[in-house]
């Protein structure tokens, strides 16, 4: 999860899904930047869905 706080305010999250390989990169470019950022643990598809 991320934004931009120049542009949005803190209601206003994106979200941007990397695999393992990539967290990482994209974690520290976003702070790099100043950008609010956080990771959260992804639901893949199948993966949470009721039976």
């Amino acid at each position: 999860m991320w934004r931009n706080p120049r542009i949005h305010g803190p209601e206003r999250e994106k979200i941007w899904l990397a695999c393992d390989e990539h967290l990482r990169f994209l974690y520290d470019y976003l702070r790099a930047r100043e950008f609010p950022a956080r990771i959260d643990d992804a639901v893949g598809e199948g993966e949470g869905e009721p039976e």
